[in-house]
């Protein structure tokens, strides 16, 4: 046996500033923001459900995946006839039309109140305006979306002989990856970490350089 000094760490029990998230300086937030990000959690069932309602309306096969790089989306078509997904320049607008945007339209026909250049109160012509008509979420309006861009390519080019159903299909792909992304990049946006965190972490205290003393409060 021998005996030893030892060093004896004693509890002690200090007065500490403690303070929520949004009190907290912009520069002691960041560590508090990575800790969210490693932790969080996003469903995509919606956006999910939304893609293959619109798949479903486009009678097309769907596969999707998610890479660092971002998303990758893709319609591969089951139309009745062979090579339906080459027609192009007008016969493909008729088609797109027909097959797809006049039997999926279910907005409501509204008119916007209006004043002329001498103030006199009229009603603008009745326009159909859609609103998420498949799941009622906001991505199923990417159809309509890829519909009105493809169009207008058209019309710049009618003649165009790239401009086909196939292509189309192509527009519908990039609107629906380039709106998933933007979901991912907003997720790493400092305001979307603020926001989530002043939302379900509202019970925790911070020392005023960021950290975490809401277990050790006596």
């Amino acid at each position: 046996m021998k005996e030893q000094e030892i060093e004896v760490m004693v509890p002690s029990i200090q007065t500490v500033k403690t303070y929520r998230y949004d009190e907290l300086p912009e520069e002691s937030k960041g560590s508090i923001r990575d800790e969210w990000r490693e932790h969080d959690y996003y469903d995509w069932s919606e956006e999910i459900a939304s893609m293959k309602a619109i798949a479903k309306a486009l009678n097309c096969d769907l596969r999707y995946e998610q890479d660092p790089w971002g998303w990758t989306v893709r319609l591969s078509p089951n139309f009745e006839y062979i090579d339906e997904e080459k027609i192009s320049g007008v016969r493909a607008l008729a088609y797109i039309e027909n097959k797809f945007i006049t039997p999926n339209e279910q907005g409501k026909y509204r008119s916007n109140g209006r004043c002329d250049e001498r103030y006199r109160y009229y009603r603008s012509k009745c326009q159909m305006v859609f609103s998420c008509p498949f799941t009622g979420y906001y991505l199923d309006d990417d159809m309509w979306i890829a519909y009105e861009q493809w169009k207008n390519d058209l019309r710049k080019n009618p003649k165009n002989p790239n401009m086909t159903v196939e292509m189309f299909l192509a527009y519908v792909e990039d609107v629906l990856a380039k709106d998933l992304d933007a979901v991912v990049e907003d997720h790493k946006s400092d305001d979307y970490a603020d926001d989530m965190i002043e939302a379900n972490w509202d019970d925790r205290w911070y020392t005023i350089d960021g950290r975490d003393v809401t277990d050790d409060i006596a």
